[in-house]
């Protein structure tokens, strides 16, 4: 794509503007373990918390791989319970699956669940973490969007699980729109996609793609207003978040670090 700039604009909604909402709030645990956190989910009284690679000690973590002390220590900095999060295994897709009691199984990019203190979550490396939660607590979600998610609508299909009831969304960090480089394959398919506004095309450059702006847009358009979004690119942030583009695609390790999105519905496990 080239010619006409096309970009995110961020749009009023309700009298908010949705660049200006507020961001996630960092939480040094006295372990050494860092997360943040939705102040939006926070005074609803959701557990959750999206990780960093900052674990115990100031051991480098990857949520996937939760030893004992690092799960209590998040445990205790985010309400979560002590059991250990469900997660499934994430193809890039639109699925997202309901969790029951026991483990999940299926491969999917989205889970969603109305049980009181199963903490449920996705992992990320670049991709768009999303947390969702009705107004009431009854009912939660975990979202991984990366650039096929988005494309694949991964974020309304999790949202129509929530059967039109209000819902609070928390973003965390992702690769900015500098480090996502695309090809114009990529990029056509977001404006095909009618997500031109989070496409930036400009002459004699390679297309970028505003991950982060495509996932406000789809929360705007499904009728979610409040919205906090962390502005951490975990490319740039290489201190606090793993990035499979900075280490993998252009470093030298076979795998990147995962950070987590977490969250539960309130209450205890029955």
């Amino acid at each position: 794509m080239h010619g006409k700039a096309c970009r995110f604009v961020p749009r009023l909604r309700a009298g908010i503007l949705i660049a200006a909402m507020g961001g996630l709030r960092r939480i040094c645990h006295g372990s050494g373990l860092v997360l943040y956190r939705s102040p939006l989910l926070e005074e609803l009284s959701i557990p959750h918390a999206f990780t960093t690679r900052v674990g115990v000690g100031g051991e480098v973590l990857c949520v996937r791989e939760l030893d004992s002390a690092n799960l209590a220590a998040l445990c205790d900095a985010s309400g979560l319970q002590t059991g250990r999060p469900r997660f499934a295994r994430q193809v890039h897709g639109s699925n997202v699956v309901e969790v029951a009691e026991k483990a999940v199984e299926a491969e999917a990019d989205g889970l969603t669940s109305t049980l009181p203190g199963t903490a449920i979550g996705v992992y990320t490396a670049d991709c768009v973490p999303i947390l969702l939660a009705a107004e009431d607590g009854s009912r939660v979600a975990a979202v991984h969007a990366g650039w096929r998610g988005l494309l694949a609508g991964v974020i309304p299909t999790a949202l129509a699980r929530f059967e039109g009831a209000t819902v609070v969304a928390a973003i965390g960090a992702c690769l900015s729109t500098k480090r996502c480089e695309m090809g114009p394959e990529v990029s056509r398919r977001f404006v095909e996609t009618d997500l031109a506004e989070s496409v930036l095309c400009e002459p004699g450059r390679r297309d970028h793609v505003d991950v982060r702006g495509a996932a406000v847009l789809q929360l705007q358009r499904a009728g979610v207003q409040a919205i906090d979004v962390s502005e951490h690119c975990t490319f740039d942030a290489r201190a606090e978040f793993g990035s499979h583009r900075r280490d993998v695609t252009h470093g030298n390790q076979t795998r990147a670090t995962s950070q987590g999105a977490l969250i539960a519905c309130p209450g205890a496990p029955g």
